[in-house]
């Protein structure tokens, strides 16, 4: 199994709904996409790759360009940080990020 169709795999698990609306095509196309991507900031070893994708099915396909509403993505060009450390960082900035939101909706 290529890594390409066990990303698809994932993203069919963990993100059914949003990977439903497209082809198989698009699907591949986008998983593409994300690994230049993530590959741009020196994340380069699989599970590398597949958590930058994760962040891109989670907060948006162009979550790491968005800096008005992700501003701590910056990290992404950070050199002293390892991949694994960027996306932990992310992942804790976008918690906080939805716990404000949820504070909003209340």
């Amino acid at each position: 199994m290529t890594f390409i169709v066990r990303v698809e795999k994932y993203l069919k698990d963990a993100f059914s709904e949003q990977v439903s609306s497209l082809s198989d095509d698009e699907l591949g196309k986008r998983i593409r996409e994300g690994i230049q991507r993530a590959q741009s900031y020196k994340f380069e070893s699989e599970a590398d790759v597949v958590r930058f994708i994760d962040l891109q099915w989670r907060m948006g396909e162009n979550f790491d360009t968005d800096l008005e509403k992700y501003p701590w993505v910056e990290l992404l060009s950070e050199s002293g940080i390892t991949p694994a450390e960027k996306v932990a960082l992310i992942r804790d900035g976008y918690a906080m990020y939805l716990a404000g939101q949820d504070g909003e909706n209340t």
